[in-house]
C-alpha cells in the first residue's frame, strides 16, 4: 500500500488561503515521504449547520446520509488543487458535536491506512467558523496516534532544510527526541536541538546564547555545575543524532522572558522549515497544551510538528489490554 498522508479539511467552506498554505506544506511533505494525501473531512452535525449549501438538508438528516453531497462538494473543491499525488476526496460522517468523537474517528481511519502524519489547518477564519477548526485542530492535537502537522493561513516552507526541536531533556523529552530524528531523517532535515534553561539559574546566562557543537557567540560568564550537566545532556543528543546520519546542532539559550517567545524567536532566525515540539497524553494533555504547546502552535509562522510518540504507545497500551 502506497505511503499516506491525512489532509484534515473543510469541505464546506473553502478559504484560499488556507488551502494555498496546506498546498505550501503537503506537497513538499508528500515528494520527500514518497507519500500521496488523501483529503478527508470529518462531517459533525454542528459544523454543517453553519454550511448555507447544506443547512436545510442538516436540519432534518443524520450527517451519514449527507455524505454523498459532502463528497461531491469536496471532490469538486480539490479538482484544480495542484498536488500530483491527491487521492479521491474522503468524508467520514460523524453522529456527533463531540470534537474529541470526531479525532477518534479520523484516529481509526489514519491506523487503518497506516498514516504518515496528519496535516490540520488552524485559526484560519473568524466566529464560528475559527472556533471549529482551532478547537479541532487543538483536540487533534491532544489525542491523535500520528504525528500532527499544523499549519496556519500565511505559512511558508521556502525549502525543507532544517528542523527545530525545543525540549526540557527529560527522559520522555528524550523518547520524543528519538522521533524528531527519525522524522528529520526522513525528510533529509537538519535538526536543532533547543534548550531554553530554567530561571533559576538565567542570571548565569545574562549575557546570551553559546552554541553547542556550532559556532554561536560564546557565553562570557562562567558555567555553573547546572549549566556544565546540561551542556553534557546537549551534546550527547547531538551526537546520538548524528550517529544516524543526519546534520544536527543543539543550543542551549536564554534572553529573558517566556520559553515561548524564545522558541519562537529562535526558530525565526533558523529560518526553521518545521517546529517540532512533544505534547503529552493522558489526563495531563490539557494542561500541557493550555501552556507553551499551545502558545508556540497558535504563534508559529512556521509548520509545527506535533510529535505523538507517548499517545501512540499510551494507545497501544489501552488496545492490547482491550
Amino acid at each position: 500500500m502506497p505511503k499516506t498522508i491525512l489532509w484534515a479539511v473543510d469541505a464546506l467552506e473553502f478559504d484560499r488561503q488556507i488551502i494555498q498554505s496546506a498546498i505550501d506544506v503537503l506537497r513538499p511533505l508528500a515528494e520527500r515521504l514518497g507519500a500521496e494525501v488523501q483529503p478527508v473531512h470529518m462531517l459533525m452535525p454542528s459544523h454543517l449547520s453553519s454550511a448555507t449549501d447544506l443547512s436545510e438538508i442538516a436540519e432534518t438528516s443524520p450527517a451519514h446520509n449527507m455524505r454523498p453531497a459532502a463528497e461531491h462538494f469536496l471532490s469538486e473543491a480539490l479538482k484544480k488543487i495542484p498536488i500530483p499525488v491527491l487521492r479521491e476526496a474522503l468524508v467520514i460522517p460523524v453522529e456527533s458535536t463531540s470534537l474529541q468523537n470526531a479525532v477518534e474517528a479520523l484516529n481509526r481511519y489514519a491506523d487503518s491506512v497506516n498514516a504518515e502524519c496528519i496535516v490540520v489547518s488552524s485559526h484560519g477564519r473568524r466566529g464560528l467558523g475559527r472556533f471549529f477548526l482551532g478547537s479541532f485542530a487543538e483536540t487533534l492535537m491532544s489525542h491523535a496516534h500520528r504525528p500532527v502537522v499544523v499549519v496556519h493561513p500565511g505559512t511558508q516552507v521556502s525549502g525543507l532544510k532544517k528542523m527545530l526541536f525545543p525540549s526540557d531533556l527529560t527522559d520522555e523529552g528524550h523518547r520524543h527526541f528519538l522521533e524528531a530524528i527519525e522524522i528529520a531523517r526522513r525528510l533529509d532535515l537538519e535538526l536543532h536541538l533547543l534548550h531554553c534553561v530554567s530561571y533559576s539559574v538565567e542570571p548565569i546566562l545574562q549575557s546570551g546564547v553559546y552554541l553547542l557543537s556550532g559556532g554561536w557567540m560564546p557565553l562570557e560568564a562562567p558555567l555553573g555545575e547546572q549549566i556544565e550537566k546540561v551542556k553534557e545532556v546537549v551534546d550527547h543528543w547531538v551526537t546520538e543524532a548524528r550517529r544516524t546520519g543526519i546534520r544536527a546542532t543543539g543550543s542551549i539559550y536564554s534572553l529573558g522572558g517566556g520559553i515561548a517567545d524564545t522558541v519562537l524567536r529562535i526558530a525565526e532566525q533558523d529560518q526553521a522549515d518545521f517546529l517540532a515540539i512533544s505534547v503529552q497524553t493522558g489526563p495531563i494533555a490539557s494542561m500541557i497544551l493550555g501552556s507553551i504547546s499551545r502558545d508556540v502552535v497558535r504563534r508559529s509562522r512556521c509548520p509545527v510538528i506535533v510529535l505523538k510518540s507517548l499517545a501512540l504507545k499510551h494507545h497501544r497500551k489501552k488496545k492490547a489490554a482491550a
